[in-house]
């Protein structure tokens, strides 16, 4: 398109200091943001939050402190997004023309990180002190937005990738009730997983992320306004993305791979070879194993309360090896499902204005074919595993980078 780029914005010290938002590192959280591109979208605004994994310990956090996941000192001047934020209305035709915001990710915990002080790290990290203020950055952001307008909006969409789209699911339900009045809808693309243990039958990622979610002070101080937290009075697993899913108040359309190639190499970690090969080299007993996840999945978010089929929502849920795929021009545009393609469907969503079914909005994947070729699904041709890999080998929802957990 030929739209401005998105212009990155820092929190100004002043108002960081006032509200304890911070990066990792101390430095100042931020957005990158390129107005409406016509008037009558003036007030039509989406936030898409950046995704990248989370940081577990003092020690991990720390490293995590040293890149731009945990520090906006590196952060460019300018983005040039695709997909879900692309400026083309041929591309995006839902939220092309939109405010559109992209809030950088540097607290390590899904924007939802809120613990007072500092942490120490161990002896030796370069960084020696972090800051755990995700849900701090998340308003200091929203307040400068509402003095560029999006207090006035009547159109908000919030969106994100991976651990972004984690962070939609835990924050939508404020966002949703801050903004009394506009329509609303969440978008999590890549965000939602099963609980479920790996092929050796071991809870220990999830172990991992219960203990994190912990040291963040997350689902105590970091999710205020989370309707599961309301309801389940404080439960940690709230902070798990299909609880914040099946409590949600706004309406909502889940982008999801049931067969999540970041869920099945960093929580499944079996059939390595079938993954591995972009499911081309794949045993029966692979096939049926990453079958049996797909059915998970869906059974996961299904039956996660009322969400799914409820009045207003919808879900595009393929069958492809990808993990957010809407974020990449190629794979919105090319995958499709019962003939529609996912730009179009989450257009095709958010205009009916939310009185509608949700099975009229909702795509259901296809089971891996047992005989090569295994993609039940042809469009899922149009995803390139290798930017796919290049993009998000960081970038993932819940990956614990480099952690012996893996071990």
């Amino acid at each position: 398109g030929g739209a401005p780029p998105l212009v990155l914005t820092r929190i100004d010290e002043d108002l960081a200091g006032q509200m304890g938002a911070y990066c990792l590192d101390g430095s100042l959280p931020g957005f990158w943001f390129a107005p409406a591109q016509s008037p009558e979208f003036n007030s039509s605004w989406i936030i898409y939050l950046q995704g990248g994994g989370f940081c577990a310990t003092p020690g991990d956090c720390a490293d995590r402190a040293t890149g731009d996941l945990g520090s906006s000192n590196g952060w460019e001047d300018t983005q040039t997004l695709g997909g879900i934020m692309n400026d083309d209305p041929a591309i995006n035709p839902a939220f092309s023309q939109f405010n559109r915001v992209h809030v950088g990710y540097c607290d390590g915990w899904f924007f939802a990180s809120n613990r007072e002080g500092t942490v120490t790290t161990p002896d030796g990290s370069q960084v020696k002190e972090i800051h755990l203020r995700g849900r701090s950055n998340l308003e200091a952001v929203l307040h400068v937005l509402d003095g560029m307008g999006l207090s006035s909006a009547t159109e908000l969409v919030l969106g994100g990738g991976s651990a972004g789209a984690t962070a939609t699911l835990k924050h939508a339900d404020y966002l949703y009730n801050r903004y009394p009045g506009v329509k609303f809808g969440a978008v999590p693309v890549s965000g939602v997983f099963p609980l479920h243990p790996d092929f050796q039958g071991s809870m220990g990622f999830w172990d991992v992320v219960l203990q994190a979610q912990d040291f963040h002070n997350s689902t105590q101080a970091g999710m205020g306004g989370n309707k599961c937290l309301e309801v389940l009075k404080g439960d940690p697993m709230c902070g798990m993305p299909n609880y914040s899913y099946a409590f949600l108040e706004p309406p909502v359309f889940v982008f999801n791979s049931a067969v999540d190639l970041y869920a099945l190499e960093n929580i499944w970690k079996g059939d390595v070879d079938c993954v591995e090969t972009g499911f081309q080299n794949c045993t029966p007993d692979a096939i049926d194993d990453i079958n049996a996840w797909g059915y998970s999945f869906y059974d996961t978010i299904s039956t996660s309360g009322p969400t799914f089929n409820k009045l207003g929502n919808g879900a595009f849920i393929d069958s492809c090896l990808e993990h957010c795929a809407p974020e990449s021009t190629n794979a919105f545009t090319g995958i499709t499902q019962d003939g529609v393609a996912m730009n179009a469907a989450v257009s095709s969503w958010w205009s009916s204005g939310f009185k509608e079914a949700a099975d009229a909005h909702t795509y259901l994947p296809c089971p891996l074919n047992e005989q090569p070729p295994h993609l039940c699904n042809p469009t899922c041709d149009s995803v390139n595993q290798a930017d796919l890999r290049g993009k998000h080998a960081y970038r993932t929802p819940l990956a614990v980078p480099g952690s012996s957990e893996d071990a």
